[in-house]
Formats: structure tokens, sequence, C-alpha cells
């Protein structure tokens, strides 16, 4: 009786054609129709080439550029789904981008479930609108607690023929950060608003309290991620503090938007921002008590009407509450305990020098 393995095994059927033979390009099923409008598009930089960052694959090019597209295997899906497209033209297939190249993104059909939460509506029409992210909620992300799956329980719907189906932040915040974030709310205004803030054609205003004491305005360049970074920064205010020494009220403007850009701008001049534990280094800072950076203003043209437009909130309770605490300890460290609860006469003023108020801020000279 024959046993074990034979010594040769029948050969495998094979199909006949050839394993290097290209097949027909796979079929995209159900595609955007014709008259689709883009919900945004990004035109390839003349100097690209030029970029050492630059990736000429169009799916990792494209979850650089576009705020709705968080990783390359997302823009993949999209590509082959037919929403992502190179020059008005599907790419079922890898393909590669050049100058000059256009590349849209196409609404997709929304599975979102419903966050019923509550935000502030700073500013609302038919086309966008702005409105307030509180700290500790994501801007989006495949989460339910996130400020796009509040988005239909606050706004209006929109009534133009190009309506989103789902509300789109055009921009993002830090999970940490608060304050005003654009929604676009119809496919024509997300791609022009996606432009302005792509060609940095926006004014954005943060406020936030930082450990020490920093003088006057400046400018503040630094490589973010190895990448251009730059920032404005005016001082408001000066906090006599028992823990700290100073804190310093200061409004920021930045001129790029890198992930994290103020953050490592003031921690680089040797102020970071008070409650922030990624980049205070050596120096002591708050714990478990928030960050206190917030984006207060924002300054830009109506991505229909073309009008400008400035939407504007005030600082946080939390930042008058966190300065006349530190000012309460060090009074009392030494002696000034008016039963008014107000600094006696003899005691320092809280602010040493006046603060402006939101909508007269103004940016430093370059």
């Amino acid at each position: 009786m024959q046993t074990g393995y034979p010594h040769a095994m029948p050969p495998r059927k094979t199909s006949g054609r050839s394993p290097h033979t290209a097949g027909p390009p796979p079929t995209i099923r159900n595609p955007p129709p014709a008259d689709a409008v883009p919900m945004a598009a990004q035109v390839v930089p003349v100097d690209a080439l030029s970029d050492p960052h630059f990736d000429e694959r169009m799916d990792y090019w494209a979850a650089q550029v576009f705020e709705e597209i968080p990783s390359a295997s997302q823009a993949r899906k999209l590509r082959k789904k037919g929403l992502l497209q190179k020059n008005g033209s599907m790419c079922p297939l890898p393909v590669t981008i050049a100058p000059g190249d256009v590349i849209t993104l196409f609404p997709r059909i929304v599975h979102r479930k419903l966050y019923p939460h509550t935000v502030n509506v700073i500013f609302e029409d038919p086309h966008m609108a702005v409105v307030v992210k509180e700290p500790g909620l994501r801007t989006s992300g495949n989460r339910y607690k996130t400020l796009v799956a509040c988005l239909p329980h606050n706004l209006a719907p929109s009534t133009a023929p190009d309506a989103l189906p789902w509300p789109h932040t055009v921009h993002r915040l830090d999970d940490r950060t608060g304050g005003l974030v654009v929604v676009a709310k119809t496919a024509t205004a997300n791609m022009h608003l996606g432009r302005i803030f792509q060609h940095r054609q926006v004014e954005k205003r943060y406020r936030a309290i930082l450990v020490g004491r920093l003088e006057g305005c400046g400018r503040v360049e630094v490589d973010v991620q190895d990448k251009p970074a730059a920032s404005r920064f005016a001082v408001r205010m000066h906090t006599p503090s028992t823990r700290f020494g100073w804190l310093t009220t200061v409004d920021l403007w930045p001129e790029t938007g890198r992930t994290h850009q103020l953050r490592i701008h003031m921690a680089h001049l040797g102020h970071p921002i008070l409650g922030d534990d990624l980049y205070t280094g050596m120096v002591p800072n708050l714990d478990r008590k928030g960050l206190h950076l917030w984006a207060l203003a924002l300054r830009l043209a109506h991505p229909i009407t073309k009008v400008p437009l400035q939407v504007a909130i005030d600082e946080p309770a939390k930042f008058a509450t966190r300065r006349a605490w530190e000012q309460k300890r060090w009074l009392k460290k030494r002696g000034y305990v008016p039963h008014d609860s107000t600094p006696g006469p003899d005691s320092p003023a809280l602010s040493t020098e006046p603060s402006e108020s939101v909508s007269d801020a103004q940016p430093p000279d370059a």
C-alpha cells in the first residue's frame, strides 16, 4: 500500500490568462450624477514639485489638503466611489497628479446618527453658519458626540438647490480649544469657503492666558511639523499670581493653520498657554483645569454674496474667573483682604494696562 505524500502534485488549473495581463478597470457603482455640484475643489499649485512634502499620489495629496478627508485610506474609498475626481474624470484606479490638476470632491450619502446637543449659533443664513464649539467636543470624526453630528439639531435646513445632506464644518479646532467654527450648508458655499481658508483669506483671532509675564506685541515664525508657520500676538492684560508669578492675557492671530500652532509658538516664547499639558516643557502649569485658549473672532468674505463678514464673541467667563482667583490669592498672601473683595487703595491693580474690547482688537503690524 502506498503511504505518504505523492512524489508529484497534479498541476493547478488556470484561467488561461497571463497573470500579468491587465483586465478592464473596475466599475464604479452609483457614481455622482452628471449635474452634481462638488462640495470642494483644490488645484495642485504650480510650484508643487519644489515642495519637499508634495506627494504626487492623488489619495495622499487629497488627504493633506482637504479638511473633509482625514486619511489617505479615506481618500482611496472616495476615489473608488467616484466622489474624488481628477480634472472632472472618475479614477477607479490609483493615479498621480501634476501642477495645474484640479481635484474635486463630491458630497457622499450621509449615514450619521444625530447627536441632540445644543450649541450657540452666532450667525446663520441659507448658505453658511458660524457656531461655537465648546472645549472637549471634537469637531468631526467617527464618533457619536461631535460638533458635526449635532449641527442639524441647531441649524435650519437650507432651501438652496445644492443644499448639503448634512451641514459641514469648513475647518477644525483642537478638541480642547473652544470658539467659533465656520459651517457650510450648501455645496457651493463649502467649495468657496474651502478656497478662502486654503488661500488664507480669513482672519482668525484667539484669546489665551499665558504662564508668566509677556510684554508688548510681536510675531513668531517657527516651523510646525517641518512646515513654515507664523503667528502674531498682542498683550492685553497682566495678572499677578502666587503660583506663576504673572499671568498674561493675549490676543493671537495665526497666519497659518498648523496643528497646535498657537500652543507651540507660545511655548517657544517661554510662556505656554495656561492648562497646556503637551508643550509646557519645564515651565510649571495648571493641571486638569482646561486649556485657556478660545477662538473669538473671524473676518472673511461671504462665500456667496462676497460681502465682508465679521463675527465675534466675548471671552469665556472662566478667563475672568481665573484672573480674579489668582489676583485674590496673590493679595491674600500679602495681607490685602478687603471686606468687599475689591483691591484696596494700596494694592496692585488687576491689569497693568487697559484691556481692549473684542470688537476693537486689531492685529499688530508686521
